[in-house]
Formats: C-alpha cells, sequence, structure tokens
C-alpha cells in the first residue's frame, strides 16, 4: 500500500510538469557595443543598397539634394592647383583656402533670393558674394570692393556656386558615369561646350551631397573642395542681410566699388 501511496504521489507531481508552457529565454539587455555593431550594420545595408543605383540615379539624387533645402551655412575647404606651377609632372599647390559659406534660395519668403556668400578666413580674409548675375570682392580690411560678372569668374568657382545654388541641370548639362574604385563617387563631363573638364564628386550614402568635388579645367587647372558641419534650412541667416531686397551686395559707406 505505501509503494502506491508513493507512485500516485510521483504521478501528481510529474503531470503538470507534462502540460505546462516550455520556459522562455529573457532576451538579453543590449549594450552599447552591441547598439554600434547593429548601427554599423544598419548603415552598411543603407550603403549596399546605393551600391544597386546607376549613376544617372546618382546624379539625380545630388541634384535633387541641392534644389530641396532652402537656405544652409557650412564650413569649406579648397586647394587649388595650377598648370603654370607643374613641375617634373607633378602638381603643386597653388592655393589653399578655408572659410565658411552661407547660401539662400528662392522662399516664400523672399522668392528671387539667389545669394551666396564666401569667406574666406586664410589666407587673407575677405568675401566673394555674388546674386549669380554680379560678383563682388569685398575686403574689409583694405576697405576695398571689386566688381564684376559672375559670368566671368573661373570655371571651377564657377560650378561649385552654381551647384550649391541649386542652378544647375546635371542630367541635361553633364554625362555621368561611376567611379571603378568607390561605389559612391561619380564622374562627370559636359555634354556641350564648357571650359570644365572632367568633375569627380564623391557622395554622401544618405542624403546624397557631396563630401568632396574635384574639378579639372581644360586650361589643367585642378579645384579641390570639400564641405564640412552644413546646416541646413535654417530660420534665418543673419549674414544675408548685407544683400539688398534687389539682391546687391550693399557697398559699406564710404568704399567706392571698383569696376
Amino acid at each position: 500500500m505505501y509503494k502506491i501511496m508513493c507512485a500516485l504521489f510521483i504521478l501528481l507531481l510529474t503531470i503538470p510538469s507534462l502540460y505546462a508552457e516550455p520556459v522562455k529565454k529573457l532576451k538579453p539587455v543590449p549594450t552599447q557595443k552591441t547598439k554600434k555593431v547593429e548601427a554599423k550594420k544598419l548603415e552598411k545595408t543603407l550603403i549596399m543598397d546605393e551600391k544597386e543605383k546607376t549613376a544617372e540615379e546618382l546624379l539625380e539624387k545630388m541634384e535633387a539634394a541641392y534644389k530641396m533645402i532652402i537656405n544652409f551655412q557650412a564650413l569649406y575647404k579648397e586647394k587649388v592647383y595650377k598648370q603654370a606651377l607643374i613641375a617634373n609632372s607633378e602638381d603643386k599647390l597653388s592655393l589653399k583656402s578655408n572659410g565658411k559659406i552661407y547660401v539662400q534660395r528662392p522662399s516664400w519668403l523672399c522668392q528671387n533670393c539667389w545669394r551666396l556668400i564666401w569667406n574666406i578666413d586664410a589666407p587673407v580674409e575677405h568675401q566673394l558674394l555674388t546674386n549669380r548675375k554680379t560678383l563682388w570682392f569685398y575686403n574689409s580690411i583694405s576697405q576695398t570692393v571689386k566688381v564684376q560678372k559672375f559670368a566671368d569668374l573661373n570655371p571651377g568657382s564657377q560650378f561649385i556656386m552654381n551647384l550649391l545654388l541649386g542652378r544647375l541641370n546635371l542630367p541635361k548639362e553633364f554625362n555621368v558615369k561611376k567611379s571603378l574604385e568607390h561605389k559612391m563617387r561619380i564622374e562627370l563631363t559636359p555634354k556641350g561646350k564648357s571650359d570644365l573638364k572632367i568633375i569627380r564628386a564623391e557622395l554622401e550614402p544618405v542624403n546624397f551631397w557631396a563630401q568632396s568635388l574635384s574639378i579639372e579645367t581644360k586650361d589643367k587647372t585642378l579645384y579641390e573642395f570639400e564641405l564640412s558641419g552644413i546646416l541646413k534650412n535654417l530660420p534665418e541667416i543673419p549674414e544675408m542681410e548685407v544683400f539688398n531686397k534687389q539682391n546687391n551686395f550693399i557697398v559699406p559707406e564710404g568704399i567706392t566699388p571698383i569696376y
């Protein structure tokens, strides 16, 4: 009798375990390290997706990236290599500059606002200002303002300014192909008559802005241009107050412009 009671007791203990749900394993709490790994995986996925895009699609996205903004400001670096300083087949640096760029495009607040300020901090502090028709060179130290037509500006700087202002029709004006070395780099060659020879643009994989530009002109000048610290669609850019309602630079009092 004792043995039967023990057997029944053991059976009663085991029956619930037969029908009980299996214990679920708790997911580990993600650490900072695992978060970084997941973020890198996501970034790689985004970049892999963009690798499948054609050169023409990348060019269209690059153009749209500049035309979708109202204004922006950014830090820039530029290097210019001149043919006259080439010796023993090695390019020599002829100009190096850095500073800030401010751009204002048309909006409901200012329908005709095509304004660009190119603040050069080094090697010599001065400003280039344009409404895409006229170009003003303003030196606050020597208190001089030189005026010229925008069309007379060198082709490299002209391309950069037109791109930043969103004034180019890239698919219409340029042939494009992907670089063999970098999947987010495209090479542009003009379709029509131009002083530009070839433009290489390395694009950001998410917003398609040109991280860097390398521009070769037919006179064998090379322009290397980079932007960083970009701030877009700001409520206002106080620096733009140097333009009047007609989009002309307000020449400081006491200075006679040189034409």
